[in-house]
Parts: C-alpha cells; structure tokens; sequence
C-alpha cells in the first residue's frame, strides 16, 4: 500500500507478484493485492481478491468497505445495502474510522433512496468523526442537487475514475496524459474540490 501512495510502480509490481504466490495470505496482503490490480485498471482481477479474502476474512469490516467501492461503482444497490447492513451487525469493529465510512456510505444509499434529509444527516456525523474533501462534497452537491443528488452521485463515480487515470499517468510521469485526464475531471463539476486540487498539483508540478 505504501509503494502506491508513494507512486512507485515498478517496485510494487514485483511486490505484487511476490506476494500473489502465497497461500496463507494475511487479510492486508489480499486488500494491497487487490488495490494495485484496481490502480493498473485490472478491477476484475482486484475484486476477485476480496472475494477469494471474504472466504477467510468473512467478518472483516475493512474487507466490507473494500467491497463497498465495487459495488456501487457497478451500481449493484441491492448488495450496497447488504454490504451496509453486515457492517452495522459488526458494529464496524469499534473503529471510529471504520464507523465514519458507514456512516458516509449510509449518506450515500440515502440518496440513491432520494431519501436526502437523513443522507445530509449521516454526511455530517461522518465529518464530525473524520474530516474528507470528497465527503464535504458529497454534501455539497447533495444541498445543492435536490432530486438530482443520484445523478451526481453517479457523475462523482465517472469523477473519480478520472482522477485514478490521471494520478496513474502522474506516477508515470506522463504528464500530458495526467494533466488531460485532470482537466477532463475538473470540467465535469465546479463542486468537487478533489478533482480541482488534483489538477492544481499538476499544474503546479509542471508549470502549466
């Protein structure tokens, strides 16, 4: 997880196919499995690891939010919500940074309900517990959005996957391509503060 924060690809690679050959694999090596396979845009293969951990790991709550992500950016609501349901039943292992993406993630099923007074409900007791430029602008398009809040959820979905391309060409050093995807992000919303920040360290990196 690290090597990708830090955006060395090469080194992670051979980390990746290090760690892919172990049988008894700790639940932390299948989550950095999967989250690499997702940065190099193979998320087929990435969520096929959470689902051969949740044959061991079947309780664990940060395996749940893992699964959260797939889930909704495939649009499979119903299972949205099931995934929702098991981490309350699991009482989101006492963790407080656990806790705070129910309740953010409980927001956001909110809204896919048009249910928005109780998504702006849960958004704010996820900032309370955990500050998020995303979250606030969640929030942000939320008050803004009325009945189109789904909509945006789904707009924020296609903004994201931007983001990742460019962030990826970024850690290549391609930097044409991280700065088009960047742009191509920040023009799909004026509210969301991640894609604009993003962009602004590009611009900043290379001089744009």
């Amino acid at each position: 997880m690290i090597l990708l924060e830090v955006g060395d690809l090469t080194k992670a690679k051979q980390l990746y196919s290090k760690l892919e050959s172990i049988k008894n694999k700790p639940l932390n090596v299948y989550i950095s499995l999967s989250r690499y396979l997702d940065v190099i845009e193979e998320r087929d293969k990435a969520y096929q690891q959470l689902i051969d951990a949740r044959k061991i790991y079947g309780k664990s709550v940060l395996l749940l939010l893992e699964e959260l992500k797939y889930t909704l950016r495939d649009q499979d609501y119903k299972k949205f919500a099931r995934i929702l349901k098991a981490i309350e039943r699991f009482k989101a292992e006492g963790s407080p940074v656990y806790y705070a993406k129910w309740l953010e993630n409980m927001g956001v099923l909110k809204v896919l309900q048009n249910k928005a007074e109780q998504a702006n409900k849960y958004f704010k007791l996820a900032l309370k517990i955990k500050e998020s430029d995303e979250l606030r602008s969640k929030l942000s398009t939320l008050e803004m959005g009325g009945s189109n809040s789904t909509d945006s959820l789904i707009l924020e979905s296609k903004i994201i996957d931007l983001m990742t391309k460019a962030k990826k060409a970024k850690r290549e050093k391609k930097w044409r391509q991280a700065f088009s995807f960047a742009i191509e992000a920040s023009d799909l919303s004026e509210t969301y503060i991640p894609s604009r920040l993003l962009l602004a360290q590009i611009q900043i990196k290379r001089g744009f």
